[in-house]
């Protein structure tokens, strides 16, 4: 599977939504697994912490911690931004919809 980057201060940083990043999230915004499906209907402050749990996951898995708080990253994003980070969640969450493991015997 591709990884996905988005450039921040003219570096790429690994952007990842697993489970790690989603409980994380839940966990810190008091949140409900529910409330994931209408993620794009939350306040600015909201998605922002949503995309930041991604950056550090991400960070975490290629081992080069992500440098930026919840406020830097949000003090560096575009609304042009915001659309891209939200295409590259769905498009995660599809690809990984699509590789299910559960099976049946």
């Amino acid at each position: 599977m591709q990884n996905d980057y988005f450039e921040l201060k003219g570096q790429d940083h690994r952007i990842e939504w697993n489970w790690n990043s989603i409980s994380n999230f839940i966990e810190d915004t008091d949140l409900e697994l529910a409330d994931i499906d209408k993620i794009v209907q939350k306040k600015p402050r909201v998605i922002t912490k949503f995309f930041h749990v991604a950056f550090v996951e991400g960070g975490r898995l290629d081992g080069i911690p992500f440098p930026f708080t919840p406020e830097e990253l949000g003090g560096m994003l575009e609304v042009n931004d915001v659309i891209e980070l939200l295409k590259i969640y769905f498009a995660q969450i599809a690809s990984k919809q699509s590789q299910g493991k559960a099976k049946k015997k």
